[in-house]
Parts: C-alpha cells; structure tokens; sequence
C-alpha cells in the first residue's frame, strides 16, 4: 500500500522537538513526526529557531517522504504513526 502526502507545511511539536506531517492512506491518516535524530541528519542544530527547523524540514520534504514511506512499508503492523530517525534517512 502506498502513502500520500498533503502538501501542508509540516508543524513544529515542541513536546515531542519533532517537526510532524501528515501521511495519509485509503483508509486513515497518519501522523508522521521527524525527530530530532533526523532533523540533526539534515542539518538542524539545537539553536535553530522552530521557524528554521521547519524550513529546513521543507527544504528535505521528498526525502523525508521517501523514508517515511519506505519505514511504512517494511512495517510488519499497520503504525498509528510514523517516527522518522536519522538512521531512516541514511542512503536517501
């Protein structure tokens, strides 16, 4: 099953430091949340202002989309949600 993905901006979720979008299936929606671990693989630093971690986020949109759903479709369980590391983002 393939994923699309809206082209809303992805949101800065300063509870979880994760930039989240939204994948989205026949049947659901799926939170999709680009943690820090990532946002550090595509060049983000602590200080980077919530503001610059989501461009920074825009800049980098179609690979993240690639690993999320190459992470999607090597799930053995249909996820609730998506966490993008940085490991998922090696070799894109």
């Amino acid at each position: 099953m393939s994923l699309q993905f809206p082209s809303e901006t992805g949101v800065y979720v300063p509870r979880r430091d994760a930039i989240k979008f939204t994948a989205l299936t026949p049947s659901s929606p799926i939170p999709c949340y680009m943690t820090r671990s990532a946002l550090a693989a595509i060049g983000c630093t602590t200080s980077d202002t919530p503001i610059k971690l989501v461009e920074r986020f825009q800049e980098n949109r179609l690979t993240v989309e690639i690993a999320a759903l190459i992470k999607y479709r090597r799930a053995t369980a249909k996820p609730r949600s998506l966490d993008i590391a940085g490991e998922d983002l090696d070799g894109l």
